[in-house]
């Protein structure tokens, strides 16, 4: 036998209950979306408009085997030479959908927000990275260069020297012997490194407490007015 259901296929008096529970289910959706719209539309809050669009077409309509797409025409933003009564038609023409396997549209779904999750799982542990690599660099950039050969910047300072001069510099190592000159000028080219570090690190902390301070004086200010 054949039925004449609201899309239009052949089907045998066995599936024909699927398919009528199927579309009631469909009516159901439908239904549901101009509420949203209208609640929406109520509101003045066009995103929400959107949203309900979207949740059509990406919730409701998928496990009935609907695919909705924006047909080319219609989703192309209308060009100034085209005119008010081109864009006006290219607006009225409706989606294109198409009818596909449930299963297979649910497995599209799961694989497409499987990748989306791995997506977002990449960048939260590329962006904890990236603060991690930036606090360390503020963590060493903050040790003076007077204190970066003793501990607890050098954990094992004592191991390693027994005497400094008055910038911090060893001269001595831990056996009581002094550092050769070659040793030394590697420790001074260090040190002057570490110095620019260093002073980068206060010009960066001066900035954002100088930045705090002004903030607060602001508050105060405008309480006192």
């Amino acid at each position: 036998m054949r039925c004449h259901l609201p899309v239009a296929f052949a089907c045998t008096s066995a599936s024909a209950s699927s398919h009528l529970n199927q579309h009631a289910l469909a009516l159901s959706s439908v239904l549901r979306f101009p509420i949203a719209v209208r609640d929406a539309a109520r509101a003045k809050e066009t995103g929400k408009v959107l949203a309900a669009c979207d949740h059509l077409r990406d919730t409701l309509l998928p496990p009935l085997g609907v695919v909705l797409e924006d047909s080319a025409a219609a989703a192309a933003p209308a060009t100034p030479s085209a005119g008010a009564g081109a864009a006006a038609a290219a607006a009225a023409r409706p989606a294109l959908w198409k009818l596909r396997d449930p299963a297979e549209l649910r497995r599209e779904a799961e694989d497409k927000a499987r990748k989306a999750a791995d997506k977002a799982r990449e960048k939260a542990e590329a962006e904890a990275a990236r603060l991690k690599r930036e606090a360390d660099k503020l963590a060493a950039a903050s040790v003076r260069p007077a204190d970066m050969f003793r501990a607890p910047a050098l954990p094992d300072a004592a191991a390693k020297y027994s005497a400094y001069d008055a910038e911090g510099l060893p001269t001595h190592d831990a056996a009581g012997a002094a550092l050769g000159d070659k040793a030394v000028k590697k420790l001074r080219k260090d040190q002057e490194k570490q110095r620019k570090e260093h002073e980068w690190f206060l010009s960066k902390t001066a900035g954002a407490s100088g930045g705090a301070a002004a903030g607060a004086g602001a508050g105060a200010g405008g309480a006192a007015e």
